[in-house]
């Protein structure tokens, strides 16, 4: 069993109005030892929405700024909505990132599941799946070779220069996002892990072993140097939305405010195959988050040997 890698996700964004608020949260988990911080990503929210804040930074230039002030908390994009991106575009942002950090981005990737929100930023939504998966080939491609070259359905990657690549070699962690069965092949096929967005957790552990069972039918253990599973949660009362779009409805998708129960439940996920554990925490006044992430840090976390000492 792997150690257990325990990171925060501090959505909904809007309870820091000014960026640098957000910039000293991830800099002070950052010295109480937590693994990652963990942000998702949304460029615009439908008028007609009811499941989502609508206050959204760029994910790519707030990890560039808190790659300025961090030194080794790692930056997890939770996830990039492939298909609203052009691949040049995602694996230059990224690969900037990964090189002012020094290596410290993993890239989760889905395929979005806001139908409105998709279909606003121009791409049909029944076409997100093969366009995922065309990103994410050609992406791939970009950071193998400074002169790449891909042909795929929707994509032509030809007659281009691309330098530089990521820092990490041959490219940073793609961890594959989503619910769905599609989700398993994708990231044995694509990625570097998995990270799924709903329960319960019989259905987490499957996914688990049926990545890691495909990566092997495909020959890919050996590209696994970390491998990892992500699953986002909430400490507190409610389900996340992204758990309610996915199906979860039982208490395994909540973090216990018991420390006792807490320390099982991630006990439990840990044992599922899952060594990243992502805490979202529903606090909205910043006194009131910062306290229970301390407690969280102090109760949970420290007694499962999960702090990183700085």
């Amino acid at each position: 069993m792997q150690p257990l890698r325990v990171g925060v996700n501090f959505y909904p964004f809007s309870r820091f109005p000014q960026p640098e608020q957000l910039l000293d949260m991830v800099e002070w988990c950052e010295k109480i030892g937590f693994y990652h911080v963990h942000m998702g990503e949304h460029y615009i929210v439908p008028k007609e929405n009811d499941k989502l804040d609508d206050f959204w930074q760029d994910t790519s230039c707030m990890f560039a700024a808190l790659s300025q002030r961090t030194k080794r908390i790692k930056f997890v994009y939770g996830v990039v909505v492939v298909p609203l991106h052009h691949p040049v575009q995602l694996a230059r942002a990224v690969a900037t990132v990964d090189n002012l950090s020094k290596g410290r981005v993993i890239m989760g990737c889905g395929v979005g599941w806001t139908q409105r929100e998709i279909e606003l930023m121009g791409t049909a939504f029944n076409e997100r799946g093969a366009r995922t998966d065309d990103t994410l080939r050609a992406v791939r491609a970009l950071w193998s070779s400074e002169t790449p070259s891909y042909e795929g359905r929707y994509i032509t990657i030809k007659d281009m220069v691309f330098r530089p690549g990521p820092y990490q070699k041959p490219h940073p962690p793609i961890w594959i996002g989503g619910a769905a069965d599609a989700t398993v092949r994708r990231a044995a096929e694509l990625g570097n892990g998995l990270q799924p967005i709903g329960g319960p957790l019989e259905k987490l552990a499957r996914m688990a072993a049926e990545t890691k069972e495909l990566l092997a039918k495909n020959g890919r253990e050996k590209e696994i140097a970390d491998f990892a599973f992500t699953i986002t949660c909430d400490h507190g009362a409610t389900v996340s939305h992204h758990s309610k779009q996915a199906g979860a409805k039982d208490f395994s998708m909540i973090v216990s405010t018991n420390a006792a129960e807490a320390i099982d439940q991630l006990g439990n996920w840990q044992r599922a195959g899952y060594n990243h554990i992502t805490v979202r925490f529903p606090d909205k006044e910043l006194p009131a988050l910062r306290d229970k992430v301390q407690r969280f840090r102090d109760e949970v976390v420290k007694p499962l040997g999960a702090v990183i000492e700085n």
